[in-house]
């Protein structure tokens, strides 16, 4: 998704004539799905319309978009375009009053928290769910390198050996399969 600058009046004039269309602010927000605020603020042109939303009102006044996009739209910028000179400005004037390492340090205990209060609810909740989600997860993290002769991945050379030689067997077997787990 992308924002699309468009030349200066031509937003305001977009959306104008939308409002018009509907008659209100809140009608135009309910045909459309766009709220207020960002209506009010696309109109006083305080900011880009993205491309989704400028096609939305460009469906609802039912015109082409082709033809807007070709006379009134500047280019395409990326959706975070400008946040990310303001998030490099946050951390500068946060370390240059010193109180970036707190802020970082409140962050953790926060997320940490937050964490922590997930995992007992998906403990209690859904049991089976949580260690689904868990098992996936330790899968990720952990590489797997080598390829045995059955075709699959495994951690390490001892963990390849035996599954090499299981299958040079013909044993069947299954490599980490999920154990179904009960909550006693």
């Amino acid at each position: 998704m992308y924002v699309s600058p468009i030349q200066k009046g031509y937003q305001k004039k977009l959306v104008n004539l939308a409002l018009k269309k509907a008659g209100s602010e809140r009608r135009l927000s309910l045909f459309v799905g766009i709220p207020k605020g960002s209506l009010y603020n696309y109109k006083a042109e305080h900011r880009n319309l993205s491309e989704s939303r400028a096609r939305c009102i460009v469906d609802f006044l039912q015109m082409d978009y082709h033809e807007i996009e070709t006379y009134w739209i500047i280019c395409k910028l990326p959706l975070n375009w400008g946040r990310v000179k303001g998030g490099k400005n946050c951390i500068l004037s946060k370390k240059a009053a010193g109180t970036f390492e707190e802020s970082i340090k409140l962050l953790k205990t926060i997320s940490s928290k937050r964490m922590k209060e997930w995992h007992d609810n998906m403990k209690k909740s859904d049991f089976q769910k949580y260690h689904c989600i868990q098992y996936e997860r330790f899968k990720k993290i952990a590489t797997y390198t080598l390829k045995t002769s059955k075709g699959e991945f495994v951690r390490n050379n001892l963990e390849k050996l035996i599954a090499d030689h299981l299958f040079f067997l013909g044993i069947d077997y299954s490599y980490e399969k999920y154990a179904v787990l009960h909550n006693y």
